[in-house]
């Protein structure tokens, strides 16, 4: 089935394996089945619209809804949701039912809905474990002395990076694992004092001293 995606106007193919998906995942009620209609927009769009749904490597800072103090956010002030701060929201300080309203089946399902996650309280940034001086970072698990890197976990003394675990003063990567003193890397793995490299494993950036041997000056 082809169709033009009704965001970017670019054709698309809507294929009989995504019809089957979408009538398997139709939900049923009762005896009744309510398919699911088959997409509107191109692949590339809905998946913008899939990621677009979290903010991870945008900070700003707003009030903690709770505390009133100043913190560091992946909620604009502007935005209307609950916020708290990570510190408050891992807490016991506040009641996780105070948010609870009955459901009007008289109104929207979706307007209710909407309504409910702008109560429920929202974590400011999503950290887990110790943090030590890496207030500028998200999506992370025990960072320490860290600057602007999201969506990993033990890291020290870096900086604007993205997916990582067991790293040490790495700068401007995405994906590492288990390396120290690398800059400007991509995917990888187990690496010292490497620069401007790419899927490499197990390697090493050794420094040479070079030199012209004598016999190579000799004139004809």
């Amino acid at each position: 089935m082809q169709k033009t995606c009704s965001e970017c106007g670019t054709s698309c193919k809507v294929t009989d394996e995504d019809l089957a998906l979408l009538k398997k995942l139709s939900p049923k009620i009762g005896d009744k089945t309510f398919d699911l209609p088959a997409p509107t927009m191109c692949f590339q769009c809905r998946l913008q619209r899939r990621l677009a749904f979290y903010n991870v490597r945008t900070l700003h800072r707003r009030t903690c809804d709770y505390s009133g103090a100043s913190m560091i956010s992946i909620f604009s002030p502007d935005k209307p949701f609950t916020v708290y701060d990570k510190v408050i929201w891992w807490g016991d300080d506040w009641d996780p039912l105070s948010y609870g309203e009955e459901f009007d089946f008289n109104r929207p399902f979706f307007e209710q809905f909407r309504q409910l996650m702008e109560r429920v309280p929202m974590l400011s940034l999503t950290l887990v474990g110790e943090h030590i001086n890496s207030d500028y970072t998200n999506d992370n698990m025990a960072v320490k002395n860290c600057y602007f890197v999201v969506d990993g976990e033990r890291a020290e003394d870096s900086m604007y990076g993205h997916t990582f675990t067991n790293i040490r003063s790495c700068i401007d990567f995405v994906t590492l694992k288990d390396c120290e003193l690398c800059y400007d890397c991509i995917h990888c793995e187990n690496c010292y004092n490497l620069h401007y490299s790419q899927y490499c494993t197990n390697c090493v950036l050794i420094a040479a001293i070079r030199f012209t041997p004598s016999f190579a000056r000799m004139e004809a």
